[in-house]
């Protein structure tokens, strides 16, 4: 017996034999019709109440009659629907002894009229699903059946022909034959040669190690069910010649050919249960279902780790079975590319709102939502899984005064679901009013910052922080607390630079708070260069200040420099360039400032030397001091002579300062008198024959 909530089917041979014994392999010399096969029939409308297992025939109308009889019809305990067969389109393939050569149209139509027709007459009410196909050739083709060339002058897809003949023979019946139109898909969205869904389902999938283009990939390639302006990476998009839009398509066709079918995916596979990517990937496709009006829907794999999450957040987010609304409502987002929404209320209960929310991004990200037609939100309950968490987490329950928008943090890769009261009745009673804050959630790397969590009960507290590779960097506390402030802080010194996340988990509620240390950097674009190489250092400044930027062999000596001076916050490119005057070795490039010490290294493989002089062997210039005050310094270096003209144009475009200077090839200076100008910020223009660059000059009083 089938519970209320139960939705039962079988699937019905089509393809015209079933096995006729367990003997084990069928041999390539016993393709149907054999021995080894018993042939498909219909017995009409009289049914033996014990059928006849002696015969070489199997009764497939006798069947459905049988389990009638013995479950009852639909609409009570009996089976709900019944599927035509399977996969036809691969029949040749998967079947190769049953079925060894290509379905054509024709026999897919006769036979999934026959037998659609067969089962309403014996339960009218039981559902038609049909012709299961297996991807994207079968729509369009049934795999490239043998006739159909012959229907291509009036359809595109066989999809809409199928359509097309249902309806035909439906209206000829005076009753519906097809209730839903059934399609497989398994995306062949590809990152290189790997495909999405096959790709890291084992061992490296439960770790990081996964290539990150194929993570954007699979998050990316749900779009390629709905949106009309996506272009995937597979051979789908380029023999579509655009966007694959799947759902939207089938949609179409059905109100063209048979409008009131159902639509169903019954078999769908994204890959990577074991990687979060997995888990949101299958998130996004639950809701897209939901909002372009599939009926139904089955996936292949095990709902296990992140998958079991996705299903979770919408079927049992609290696990007290609270559930994602049955209704849906109107979500868009204006960035489709990092984030999903679907939003949904429940016929049972309308003064909830839920929304699920998906970050797809590695960013952190602060959206605003905003719910047209509400006036007031009154409680807020939040639940997620995502990179930093497998399991749906309850992470936040708390009493809100919304009109109708509101600001959330959105963790990197991480899947939410809001559940939004709008009535000021039956506010749920908050037992766990534990909190967590920080004092400043972007400090330098000289700085620190304060966590402060008030534990509302005596209860076990956990805090750790991690990395964006999801390490942990270190634990604060893991143990029983009691009621009460405590505070830790947070010294940027013992982190890298980067971003992080606080993992506070009081009780049976988790916080996630998002930091970033900031800190001076260099970066090397070659790690190993030779006689006539270079390579580029790139230098980022978080903070104005005096820096230099040295570099030396293993032993420490000599000591060469490559900049020494002031440096506004922003991004600096020099070269250190080799000659054959030194030793073969590792060299260490060591940025210093009031901020942080940062240091790389490089190997020569010949004998190499860095010019002391040459940051860069292309014109370039510095002003220093910057901020100036009364003076600065143009601190240039000129591949040859030129004479060039010196402009300081402020933030009007008028030139405040002209004049001329004759560079000599090399590294050179000139003092700039900046007393008469008042304080903003300046371009600095040189500009000749060879040498034209700019360069921000800010003035301070």
């Amino acid at each position: 017996m089938k519970s209320k909530n139960q939705f039962t089917s079988v699937t019905l041979q089509m393809a015209g034999y079933v096995a006729a014994d367990m003997g084990g392999t069928v041999l390539s010399t016993e393709v149907a019709p054999s021995a080894r096969w018993k042939k498909i029939k219909y017995s009409g409308s009289s049914f033996p109440s014990t059928p006849d297992i002696t015969d070489s025939l199997v009764y497939i109308d006798e069947c459905v009659n049988l389990m009638k009889e013995k479950l009852g019809t639909a609409l009570d305990s009996g089976i709900n629907a019944y599927y035509l067969d399977n996969e036809p389109d691969l029949w040749n393939s998967t079947h190769s002894r049953l079925h060894p050569a290509k379905a054509t149209v024709n026999e897919v139509f006769k036979g999934s009229l026959e037998l659609a027709a067969s089962v309403k007459s014996i339960d009218a009410n039981a559902q038609i699903i049909g012709p299961a196909l297996s991807g994207w050739n079968g729509f369009v083709s049934l795999n490239s059946a043998p006739d159909w060339s012959s229907y291509q002058s009036n359809f595109k897809w066989f999809t809409e022909a199928y359509l097309d003949f249902f309806k035909q023979k439906s209206d000829s019946a005076g009753k519906r034959l097809l209730d839903v139109l059934d399609v497989h898909w398994y995306p062949e969205a590809s990152y290189g040669s790997v495909r999405v869904i096959w790709s890291n389902q084992t061992n490296s999938n439960n770790n990081d190690t996964m290539n990150q283009g194929l993570i954007d990939a699979r998050l990316q390639c749900p779009r390629s069910l709905w949106d009309t302006t996506y272009n995937e990476t597979s051979w789908i998009n380029s023999s579509n010649k655009g966007p694959i839009a799947l759902l939207k398509k089938l949609n179409k066709q059905i109100d063209t050919y048979y409008p009131g079918t159902k639509l169903a995916i019954t078999e769908f596979e994204y890959g990577a249960s074991k990687h979060y990517s997995g888990g949101i990937a299958i998130a996004d496709v639950l809701g897209i279902f939901g909002k372009e009006n599939v009926y139904m829907s089955n996936i292949w794999s095990t709902t296990t780790d992140y998958i079991e999450s996705a299903y979770k957040l919408y079927g049992n987010y609290d696990n007290n079975f609270s559930r994602f609304g049955n209704i849906s409502i109107d979500a868009t987002t204006d960035d489709v590319q990092n984030i999903s929404t679907f939003a949904s209320i429940d016929s049972s209960d309308t003064t909830k709102i839920h929304v699920i929310v998906l970050n797809k991004s590695g960013n952190l990200l602060t959206p605003t939502f905003t719910l047209n037609g509400i006036k007031n939100i009154y409680f807020k309950e939040v639940y997620g899984f995502g990179e930093y968490n497998k399991a749906v987490t309850l992470y936040s329950k708390e009493n809100v005064s919304y009109t109708n928008s509101f600001s959330h943090n959105i963790l990197p890769h991480t899947a939410y679901h809001f559940v939004l009261y709008t009535s000021p009745d039956n506010i749920p009673v908050i037992q766990n009013t534990s909190t967590a804050s920080l004092s400043k959630t972007s400090f330098l790397a000289n700085e620190t910052s304060t966590l402060t969590l008030s534990n509302s009960a005596n209860q076990q507290v956990s805090i750790i922080i991690v990395n964006r590779n999801k390490a942990i960097t270190s634990t604060l506390v893991n143990a029983m607390l009691a009621q009460g402030t405590t505070t830790y802080t947070i010294d940027a010194k013992n982190y890298t630079n980067g971003s992080y996340i606080i993992k506070v988990t009081a009780g049976d509620k988790t916080m996630f708070i998002p930091f970033e240390v900031k800190m001076n950097t260099i970066s090397l674009d070659r790690t190993s260069i030779g006689i006539g190489g270079y390579t580029r250092v790139t230098t980022n400044i978080v903070a104005d200040g005096i820096v230099s930027i040295t570099y030396s062999p293993a032993g420490g000596s000599p000591v060469r420099t490559v900049y020494n001076g002031f440096l506004a916050t922003g991004t600096y490119i020099y070269k250190i360039y080799a000659d054959d005057s030194s030793s073969r070795g590792t060299y260490t490039v060591l940025l210093h400032s009031q901020i942080n010490d940062y240091s790389v290294t490089f190997e020569n493989t010949k004998p190499l030397n860095v010019n002391t002089h040459s940051n860069s062997t292309e014109n370039n210039f510095v002003c220093v001091p910057n901020p100036a005050s009364n003076n600065t310094e143009i601190h240039y270096f000129a591949t040859a002579e030129d004479n060039v003209e010196i402009n300081i144009i402020n933030q009007q475009g008028v030139s405040v300062v002209n004049i001329q200077h004759l560079l000599t090839p090399g590294n050179g200076s000139i003092s700039i008198n900046t007393d008469q100008l008042a304080e903003g910020i300046y371009i600095v223009k040189l500009s000749g024959k060879s040498f034209n660059k700019c360069e921000k000059l800010i003035i301070k009083k």
